[in-house]
């Protein structure tokens, strides 16, 4: 509440002091909003005067009371703020005032620049939920167009998030339905080869290079059509990135640097780095290594950590550390790995969606290793004393023993998951309830042969139709479903499972999971968590947890290994 009050309080206070501030010049008096918006676009390099020429149009708004142009007006000035603090500002009046504009642009249009502005400084949470107030308010409005943009834009922040599958099945679902292109004029065709595209890269990232070229043939196709915008250039990078996915590195080389002198000219720096970063990684497998470290090094000199938080960024950095290991350039090498330290800290941090796992428990680590392995390595060019022979001793001591603890792991590991794929291997049918029922078990006295019965056939069904995999099952709802009450369905699974029914779930939950990961190689390449999500599991944590707990080994170890024996 007191969040609100502050920011109605702010909007109140910008909208005050900007009318105090502003008074339209003569010269544009009268001027009507087309002519207005006319002239920001015209001006649109020269910031001063496109600045003016908006706060006329909110001026004018003002004096006309037309929220809707007021609100539109706040859109505009927000883009052309440098501060991020004043451009939030101005849209959250445009959110404020929007609310109360009877168009059906708003307030789903400043939700979406919101989530923009969250999207680019790769805060995926929050502009998930500006996205999702403005799919609300584009629904309430039946604003197709905004609804489409949403939409387009919510799979863009799944992929981004390495959620390809979820990704694709929207596109597919929602925005690849009317494969129409200009129906509704040239913006149209613009949004619609914008979206191609983006299927050519969940494509590309999904390793359907095949696909991704598919629509990327399309895009190429339809944008020679379209005059004004080179998103031709857009299409012919991301078949070089195919190029070297395919392992044509030459061709790779070819494609993406004839893209270059188009994207430099974008505002947006993510193209351009990823050409750079796609020739350094080409020229890499190519052995060009001095070429590789010129353009790892042109993708480095681009971006901030604080400003760009570009995984392009963390590629470049990862690339340039190695090269300078190679060269036995220590300093330097430690130059760039605290890069990677620097990166992943800010990342891990600031965006909390992103699966931090990865980060956690390797790559932090490894970094944080190498970075200690130099320092010591430069310390010891320096001094050769004994003590500082000794300390390196121990820590030489202490490594080789977590090298040993670690590879004595990975035999216990792998003499586990043997165990577990011969086991599923040798197990033809599952043994069903009725198999395992006894008359008079202790514990089921108290029911009758009829309602044991009937309880002991219902999770007979259970099993065979593989209800388990629904999520959020508890012993209350299961057991009014079979038509019974709790207490005797946990005393029925409890006598003939030998088991809770929490361990009874998980357990038919985990012998699934392990058999269709043997058997389908696509639900291998989910994620962990889309895996929990898919069998039932509430969190990707409660999914790993009762997997370790049943086969002695985590989900991630066990398809690590399957994928190894292809």
């Amino acid at each position: 509440m007191r969040s609100l009050i502050l920011t109605i309080f702010l909007c109140f206070f910008m909208w005050q002091t900007q009318a105090q501030r502003f008074t339209i010049p003569d010269s544009l008096k009268g001027k009507s909003y087309e002519e207005l918006y006319q002239n920001v676009y015209e001006a649109k390099n020269d910031s001063t005067l496109t600045l003016i020429y908006i706060n006329t149009y909110l001026e004018k708004g003002k004096q006309d009371k037309d929220n809707v142009e007021i609100a539109y007006a706040y859109g505009l000035l927000s883009h052309y703020q440098e501060e991020d603090k004043v451009k939030l500002q101005y849209l959250d009046s445009a959110i404020m005032i929007g609310k109360n504009a009877d168009h059906y642009s708003f307030p789903s249009l400043p939700y979406s620049l919101k989530a923009g502005y969250y999207y680019h400084k790769l805060n995926y949470g929050k502009a998930l939920e500006n996205l999702l107030f403005s799919l609300k308010a584009a629904e309430k409005k039946k604003n197709e167009a905004h609804i489409k943009m949403a939409k387009r834009n919510i799979a863009e922040i799944k992929s981004k998030l390495g959620k390809y599958e979820e990704a694709m099945e929207l596109h597919r679902k929602v925005l690849l339905k009317d494969s129409r292109v200009g129906l509704e004029g040239e913006v149209d065709t613009i949004n619609y080869l914008y979206h191609v595209l983006r299927v050519a890269e969940v494509h590309s990232k999904m390793g359907e290079i095949d696909s991704s070229s598919f629509y990327i043939r399309r895009g190429i196709k339809i944008s020679k059509l379209v005059k004004g915008y080179d998103l031709y250039h857009n299409f012919v990078l991301k078949e070089g990135v195919n190029h070297y996915y395919r392992n044509n590195y030459p061709l790779a080389i070819d494609s993406i640097k004839k893209t270059l002198p188009f994207l430099s000219k974008y505002i947006d720096k993510d193209y351009i780095l990823n050409a750079y970063l796609y020739l350094a990684k080409a020229h890499s497998k190519l052995v060009n290594r001095e070429e590789a470290k010129k353009y790892y090094q042109k993708v480095d000199s681009m971006g901030l950590v604080e400003e760009n938080m570009s995984l392009n960024l963390r590629e470049a950095y990862s690339g340039l550390a190695n090269y300078y290991k190679d060269k036995g350039d220590l300093k330097n090498q430690l130059v760039y790995v605290n890069k990677l330290l620097k990166f992943d800290s800010i990342y891990q941090e600031n965006y909390k969606l992103m699966d931090k796992k990865l980060l956690e428990e390797y790559e932090i680590p490894n970094a944080i290793a190498q970075k200690e392995e130099i320092i010591a390595t430069l310390e010891a060019e320096r001094s050769t004393s004994a003590t500082q022979i000794t300390v390196i001793s121990m820590l030489l001591a202490l490594s080789l023993g977590g090298v040993v603890y670690y590879y004595r792991n990975q035999r216990v590991y792998k003499k586990r998951f043997v165990q577990l794929v011969n086991t599923t291997q040798q197990k033809t049918v599952t043994p069903s309830v009725k198999e395992n029922t006894v008359k008079n078990k202790t514990g089921s006295t108290a029911i009758s042969d009829e309602t044991r019965n009937q309880l002991l056939a219902q999770l007979q069904k259970f099993e065979e139709t593989q209800g388990y995999l629904k999520p959020k099952i508890n012993a209350k709802d299961l057991a009014k479903s079979f038509g019974s009450n709790s207490s005797y369905l946990s005393i029925v699974v409890n006598t003939y499972k030998q088991k809770s029914l929490s361990q009874y779930l998980n357990d038919l939950r985990i012998d699934y999971v392990v058999e269709r990961l043997q058997s389908d190689t696509k639900f291998r390449k989910y994620t962990i968590k889309a895996i929990a999500q898919e069998i039932g599991f509430n969190t990707a944590e409660a999914f790993a947890k009762a997997f370790c707990k049943k086969t002695g080994i985590y989900p991630s170890y066990f398809i690590k290994k399957l994928e190894g024996r292809k």
